[in-house]
């Protein structure tokens, strides 16, 4: 039976650290991503706005998702490494809907 703590098993202070930076991350990135979704359908021009603003931020985040995932420790990288592989995911899924949406909206003028 272990008795270890969470505290011993993250290495301390620093390990907290990297661990509400990448909580902080992920919460960024979920409410980014609540309102992306949320102008859907976009029927007006405001809406369009709202998504490119919106997936410009996402990119932004994408480049600090790979900053956090290179800095993984490699104790830690089989617990962590997938979270930050599905949360570049789901904004690459934003990202290439804003890039269709804008193709559409184009199109039709």
């Amino acid at each position: 039976v272990s008795t270890q703590s969470t505290g011993d098993l993250l290495h301390g202070e620093q390990d907290d650290a990297f661990l509400d930076s990448l909580y902080t991350l992920f919460a960024r990135c979920n409410e980014l991503l609540r309102h992306f979704w949320g102008v859907f359908p976009i029927v007006e021009r405001a809406s369009l706005h709202k998504m490119t603003r919106i997936a410009r931020a996402l990119d932004q985040l994408c480049d600090q998702v790979d900053a956090q995932q290179a800095a993984v420790s490699r104790e830690r990288r089989g617990r962590l490494t997938p979270m930050l592989i599905e949360v570049r995911s789901r904004i690459a899924k934003a990202i290439t809907k804003a890039m269709e949406t804008q193709r559409a909206v184009q199109a039709k003028q």
